[in-house]
């Protein structure tokens, strides 16, 4: 071997296997869920950390949302599954997936469980609104307002939007949406709802380092501060305080992106568009919103309602088939045998076994029918 050969195997040093872990963990992570699927994973450590256990059995994750189910939800309990199953398997190659028990634990533990959902805002609400309010005051609000119901859109969504993501062509306005999942989505804005965003564009001040579209409005100006993700999920219910809705805290920062799909599954969308309007990739989410539909169960009233009446599940159906008398059968027995008579068997053959035959004479008589042909 030569020098220059002994000199690089002496300067080569192994890769660090555990960098290289740790690196591929954190790659593999979507970047906007990062840091919370690493808590998932830290808190579950710690906990089986201060129990001193080694394993990863599924014995241990029994124990582990047993624990975690005392004071958290089962909608909670499967976000927590969902992202523990996969730092699991990037960790430690382990699939909690393939444990079947612990699957069905979380499954009865969201028996007869009824998720929280944020009440939506109607058509005419919507209308109202944008119309009575006055913009000196709630001018944020309605554009807030028009952007998520047009869009669909999640808080975080609205939060991120920046005046890069808004066109403007032909007086209409293209709105783009940086969303959650791997494509992104669009929407127009038009018509008298382009004006009130419009007018919002224009109070944007000179010489903002932020690009982001949203900033605070107050005493009819806009300020250099932008508009955090919480004072956004706050604003459906400072809508619905305004409108005078009842229970108002319930119209949460869920409550647009809602709306939107409710308002479409009304108009007489199908699943594909739902799922194309809101980015879903489930059809079950889409599916919901065309089932929980009012018009759609308006629909189904007026079909019900208008059902003949005489139709039941449980009446016969009419028979097409012929009737004959029991004399137009060929009988092996003689035709001078008198049924009414004393009780006697005669034994028939039905040339067809759809005939129906009316017995309507027939008393104090046994009658043996052979269908084998």
């Amino acid at each position: 071997m030569s020098s220059s050969s002994e000199e690089e195997l002496l300067d080569f040093k192994p890769p660090d296997i555990a960098e290289d872990t740790k690196m591929s963990f954190e790659n593999l992570l979507l970047p906007k869920s990062r840091e919370k699927y690493k808590k998932t994973y830290e808190d579950f450590i710690k906990w089986k950390t201060g129990k001193k256990v080694k394993s990863l059995s599924e014995n241990v994750f029994l124990a582990y949302f047993n624990d975690l189910s005392k004071d958290k939800r089962p909608s909670t309990l499967w976000c927590e599954y969902s992202k523990l199953k996969t730092t699991i398997r990037l960790k430690e190659n382990v699939n909690i997936g393939d444990y079947a028990n612990l699957s069905t634990f979380l499954k009865r533990k969201s028996q007869g469980f009824m998720p929280k959902k944020s009440k939506v805002l109607s058509g005419n609400n919507i209308e109202t609104f944008i119309k009575e309010a006055p913009d000196e005051q709630y001018l944020l609000e309605k554009v807030i307002l028009i952007f998520g119901v047009n869009g669909a859109c999640r808080s975080n969504e609205l939060t991120a939007l920046t005046i890069n993501d808004i066109e403007t062509h032909n007086n209409k306005m293209l709105v783009r949406v940086r969303g959650c999942t791997k494509s992104d989505r669009m929407f127009i804005v038009q018509d008298e709802l382009l004006k009130v965003v419009q007018k919002y564009q224009k109070l944007r001040p000179v010489g903002i380092k932020s690009d982001r579209f949203f900033l605070n409005f107050k005493n009819g100006k806009c300020t250099k501060q932008v508009v955090g993700r919480h004072k956004i999920a706050a604003i459906p219910k400072g809508i619905a305080t305004y409108l005078d809705l009842p229970d108002a805290e319930s119209y949460t920062g869920h409550c647009l992106r809602r709306s939107s799909a409710t308002l479409l599954a009304g108009a007489g969308a199908n699943v594909l568009t739902l799922k194309r309007h809101g980015g879903w990739l489930s059809d079950k989410v889409a599916e919901r919103y065309i089932e929980e539909s009012f018009e759609k169960k308006s629909k189904i009233t007026i079909q019900i309602n208008k059902a003949p009446l005489k139709t039941s599940p449980f009446e016969p159906r009419p028979s097409t088939s012929s009737t004959v008398s029991f004399d137009e059968l060929n009988t092996e027995t003689s035709t001078s045998s008198t049924l009414n008579s004393s009780p006697s068997i005669q034994q028939v053959n039905l040339p067809d076994k759809s005939v129906q035959l009316s017995m309507a004479n027939f008393t104090n008589c046994t009658v043996i029918f052979n269908m084998n042909n």
